[in-house]
């Protein structure tokens, strides 16, 4: 299977990751306004070889390796790198960044280097660190095989090496509650570049209570120095279960998992789905910076619950300062995008529908077949407005390949 994850855009390029053949690469398209006579959406060739950096030492010679986020950003030392994390289907955690200007490796971390276990989910840049040197990355995901906690690290991007003034070790593991098993899917600093920040995990956790099985939304908050911040809800976590706070669900508790957690119209705000009314829904939390407590400004309980469908990725889009909230995620083998106001309102000028969303299969019309299996990984904004989706399709009778979609611009936010 072929997973890509567009990443962030800089100077009109487009990173995406993806493995090939057990191999992780990455990959640099061209975004929006490219120079002639280049055209968007077609491949830089003088990025690496042929326009893609392999990562063989991700974990090589074990097993297959697995890209699961990649991130760009501009460092200290004003080069750029993208980041990417994954694991390996035999070993554990992995992680690399590349200088973008010269194509070369800054650092490959696998298994041996890191020592984790487990599934790296999410890959983000610390903004702090990065207006006094080269900086560090923030990766979370899931520790352990059988016993699964969180799990959050903070590498040097210039060597891969441990962040050790960040928890001592660079290393924070997060408890799963009642005996469970909890999972980080993303992560990511929260504040305006200063030396003291915090960083917002989000993931789902899974336990029993009272003999019954839930799986809710989970948000960790750390401080600066990756201690949970204590009056952030209890003990620096809060969980959201939407089958107990949800009207009308058929299922109390639900099953429901976080895919991504951002900062959307100043609150945190987390992506995912539930089955709290049956069948699998987009589902939206926002919550308190502080408090960690439902914003009642979002939909006046804080929780949405949107169109059939698992919701994988989001992007604010923000244009004269006001902004929506672009979610993109899966339903039926095809690609689903919806966009919600400020509000947590369904934006009516967005997509079609009774659920304003847009809908797509890249079988018809695409490289064979009818139809496809069509999986969206995450989306992203280029300059212009163009909302980009990264993931995988696979033809009606063929094999997986990579995915790039570009929508046009729709009624932006104005």
């Amino acid at each position: 299977m072929v997973v890509d994850h567009t990443g962030g855009t800089y100077d009109g390029y487009l990173y995406v990751a993806s493995n090939d053949g057990g191999v992780i690469g990455v990959t640099r398209f061209f975004g929006s306004n490219p120079p002639s006579p280049y055209v968007s959406g077609t491949i830089d060739t003088s990025f690496g070889t042929n326009g893609t950096v392999l990562l063989s030492g991700f974990d090589s010679g074990h097993g297959t390796d697995v890209a699961t986020s990649v991130a760009v950003a501009v460092g200290g030392d004003s080069n750029t790198y993208v980041a990417v994390c994954g694991y390996n289907t035999v070993g554990g955690w992995g992680a690399a960044a590349i200088n973008t200007s010269t194509g070369n490796v800054a650092f490959e971390d696998n298994t041996a280097t890191l020592g984790i276990t487990g599934q790296a989910n999410s890959i983000s840049f610390d903004q702090s660190d990065l207006f006094s040197r080269a900086g560090d990355v923030i990766v979370a995901g899931a520790k352990g095989v059988s016993s699964i906690c969180m799990a959050v690290i903070k590498l040097d991007i210039g060597s891969g090496s441990f962040d050790t003034g960040w928890h001592t070790t660079g290393i924070v593991t997060i408890p799963a509650v009642c005996s469970g098993c909890s999972w980080a899917t993303s992560a990511f600093e929260l504040g305006d570049g200063t030396s003291s920040e915090k960083v917002i995990v989000g993931g789902y956790s899974l336990y029993s209570s009272s003999g019954v099985s839930e799986q809710d939304f989970t948000i960790v908050e750390l401080d600066d120095s990756g201690n949970k911040v204590s009056g952030f809800g209890s003990s620096g976590m809060v969980l959201t279960n939407f089958g107990k706070l949800i009207s009308g669900a058929t299922n109390n508790p639900s099953m429901d998992h976080m895919a991504k957690v951002l900062e959307y119209n100043g609150e945190l705000t987390a992506v995912g789905y539930s089955n709290a009314k049956g069948s699998n829904q987009f589902a939206i939390a926002q919550y308190n910076e502080t408090s960690g407590a439902l914003y009642t400004g979002f939909n006046s309980h804080g929780l949405v619950l949107g169109p059939t469908g698992t919701a994988t990725s989001a992007v604010v889009e923000t244009v004269n300062g006001n902004s929506d909230l672009m979610v993109c995620g899966n339903v039926s083998f095809d690609v689903l995008l919806a966009r919600y106001t400020t509000s947590g309102a369904a934006d009516s000028l967005f997509g079609t529908g009774a659920n304003d969303t847009i809908q797509s299969d890249f079988g018809v019309g695409g490289t064979g077949g009818s139809n496809s299996n069509d999986a969206a990984y995450s989306v992203d904004l280029l300059d212009d407005g163009s909302i980009i989706v990264g993931g995988s399709t696979t033809p009606s009778g063929g094999s997986a390949e990579i995915l790039l979609a570009d929508y046009t611009p729709e009624n932006r936010p104005t």
